[in-house]
């Protein structure tokens, strides 16, 4: 039996079974997805095709043999501003290796600080990152912008792992004297 009858075999029993109403035939469907349903001979008739199957970044995750330690993963620093959203990754010491704002990515004036600047600034930044081989990243945000959230979005929407997400936003504990009443 060849891949091709494998697959369809594999479309036949294991998409209706487990009930996806959205899979149609031809849809590309990724290996590891059904390792679970597949039977031992079809499991090893699909093996070495599989490597096509997957996802680029997977086969990189695959290598890995341990795990990085919490302590050791690089840091995405978002400071979103009312005006800006920055978005930094460093490593685990602090040294920056890359960044990407509203501004660095196109956005003029009062637009800088918009939902969307924050996202694509997320995205920018991960898509960076990848290219230096950061996979997963702990996450510390500081400030009250509206692209708090949505650079979070982008970094997952850029293809990078969240572990961990942390509120460093300053607050003040009695803090300076406020203003005379008028």
């Amino acid at each position: 039996m060849g891949f091709s009858s494998a697959f369809s075999r594999l479309f036949a029993t294991g998409l209706r079974s487990i009930g996806f109403g959205y899979a149609r035939r031809g849809a590309p469907v990724l290996f590891s997805e059904f390792k679970s349903i597949m039977d031992e001979d079809l499991l090893r008739e699909l093996s070495s095709d599989s490597a096509r199957l997957l996802d680029p970044r997977d086969r990189l995750r695959n290598e890995e043999p341990t795990e990085t330690p919490y302590d050791d993963l690089p840091i995405a620093h978002v400071k979103a501003t009312y005006n800006n959203t920055i978005v930094t990754i460093t490593d685990s010491a602090g040294k920056t290796l890359t960044w990407a704002s509203g501004g660095s990515e196109g956005f003029k004036n009062a637009k800088r600080g918009t939902t969307f600047a924050g996202q694509s600034a997320g995205t920018a930044a991960a898509k960076k990152a990848l290219n230096k081989g950061v996979l997963r990243v702990r996450v510390k945000i500081k400030g009250l912008g509206p692209g708090r959230q949505a650079s979070l979005k982008g970094l997952q929407m850029g293809g990078v792992d969240i572990v961990s997400i942390t509120d460093v936003t300053p607050v003040p504990h009695g803090g300076c004297r406020p203003r005379k009443p008028r």
